[in-house]
């Protein structure tokens, strides 16, 4: 899949293995804001424990090595941005 652009509802996977070899997490993008330091960041949660939520910079979820794109946000269901 794409990786250029980051877009709320996407799904994407940490590309650090999981305990005994599993895959990574699945992460939400719930939210984007460009901060006052001129980044771009993305917030994401948890797709098994939407109450576990992290904030990253765009570079790092574009960061083949660190997250790949599993699943774009099905049409009509994106989430409010929340910042």
């Amino acid at each position: 899949m794409n990786q250029g652009a980051v877009r709320l509802g996407q799904t994407y996977r940490s590309m650090e293995s999981g305990l005994f070899g599993r895959p990574g997490q699945e992460w939400r993008v719930t939210s984007l804001a460009q901060r006052t330091d001129g980044v771009t960041y993305a917030t994401l949660a948890m797709t098994r424990d939407p109450s576990e939520v992290k904030t990253l910079a765009m570079t790092v979820l574009l960061d083949r090595r660190m997250y790949g794109l599993v699943a774009n946000a099905p049409t009509g269901e994106l989430p409010h941005s929340k910042r």
